[in-house]
């Protein structure tokens, strides 16, 4: 029930492309040159040409007795040859692919490097079934290609592949938005139901990363009484019998026992790039000396996230904390709450309310933000973030 429960779906727009197809005779209407099958000797394939998706040609690889006593060992339709690919270029890879008899199921593909035998940037997995489909991906060349590349598909049993309309495109490079958004906000605070008027709607938790860190939730209760702002805070307990052990069993057993449960934003909030922003927050704690933190983590689609933090000391009285930062990207989300991970505490209460994030680099009169909520956390899609010790 940790971890921060902000959707990583993303739209990526893939356009058609009105670039020439790098790859020669990718329709295979000019018979089946310059393919050819590759694969150790005690597998035995056959490669010929057969009916295409719609009309003219298509390749058609049957694999009848497969050996897979080494690296070689797979059926392989390939061609090696001149792919002008250039080095941080953007390509669309594309093809229609149908299969029959394949047990596994899946089809290799890849892009590479015949010099030294690397992969140039191209690599996934296709999964036919017995009706054509189309399959699709953009990627970037990590290395100039000449005559030295080979594109490959291939699989490590029996079964029969078809491949047709095999293209690669030059691109532009794509850019992805992540779709669970928050609205832009009426108010100066960017953060939807920031002193918890309705509830835990629009909270979850982020904790130390478990496994594949697949569990959501908010962590603590809302109460109704001793708040900083309006009648509603956040009350998080901490100690014996009450901080949670979070678990994960594939491939290595992980037992984390979560003492850092920070509150945090469901939804990923639309900033400016390159602004400063400051993140404040209203907290006490039932002794003295109890540290915390203001995190935010700023998302890119399909990248390495950056991250913000800001340690902080409570009392039992409350008091507001802030921090400021510089927008390293267009969204990102706030956490904030009690962080004994590492510390000699082992037992605490800890009370959040009024947290805001706004623009500039002072914490203004804490606004109340949008209360009633555009976006539930009911009706998010929901993944696990970026843990306090790593990036995701």
């Amino acid at each position: 029930m940790f971890a921060a429960s902000i959707s990583l779906s993303l739209y990526l727009s893939i356009s058609a492309s009105a670039s020439p197809n790098l790859i020669p005779n990718g329709d295979f209407e000019m018979g089946l040159d310059p393919w050819k099958t590759y694969g150790d000797s005690a597998v035995i394939q056959t490669l010929v040409l057969d009916q295409g998706r719609e009309s003219g040609k298509s390749a058609k690889l049957n694999c009848s007795s497969f050996d897979g006593s080494n690296p070689s060992s797979h059926a392989m339709i390939a061609q090696a040859g001149a792919f002008p690919l250039k080095k941080d270029q953007w390509y669309r890879f594309s093809c229609w692919a149908k299969s029959q008899g394949l047990p596994g199921g899946q089809v290799s593909v890849a892009l590479s490097d015949t010099k030294v035998w690397d992969n140039a940037g191209l690599s996934m997995a296709l999964t036919p079934g017995g009706e054509w489909r189309r399959f699709e991906t953009l990627f970037q060349a990590n290395r100039d290609i000449t005559n030295n590349g080979r594109l490959q598909f291939w699989y490590g049993e029996t079964g029969t592949l078809w491949l047709d309309e095999v293209a690669i495109e030059e691109t532009s490079e794509p850019h992805p938005v992540f779709t669970n958004r928050l609205p832009l906000s009426t108010s100066r605070n960017k953060i939807p139901n920031a002193s918890f008027e309705a509830g835990s709607d629009g909270w979850s938790s982020l904790g130390e990363h478990v496994g594949w860190g697949n569990l959501t939730g908010l962590f603590g209760i809302v109460q109704k009484g001793q708040a900083a702002d309006g009648d509603h805070c956040l009350k998080i307990e901490l100690g014996p019998g009450k901080t949670i052990t979070t678990y994960f069993d594939y491939f290595d057993p992980v037992a984390v026992e979560q003492k850092s449960p920070l509150a945090a934003n469901l939804g990923w909030i639309p900033v400016e790039k390159g602004k400063k922003y400051t993140l404040s927050a209203f907290l006490r704690a039932d002794q003295a000396g109890v540290p915390a933190q203001l995190k935010m983590v700023m998302g890119r689609p399909m990248a390495w996230s950056f991250s913000h933090e800001e340690s902080v000391v409570l009392t039992k009285e409350w008091k507001r904390y802030s921090t400021s930062f510089e927008a390293m990207t267009s969204d990102l989300h706030v956490a904030v709450g009690p962080h004994l991970s590492g510390s000699t505490h082992d037992e605490a209460t800890v009370w959040v309310d009024a947290v805001q994030l706004e623009e500039g680099l002072t914490a203004g009169v804490f606004e109340i933000g949008n209360s009633k909520l555009e976006i539930h956390s009911s009706n998010l899609q929901r993944a696990v973030i970026s843990a306090p010790t790593s990036n995701f």
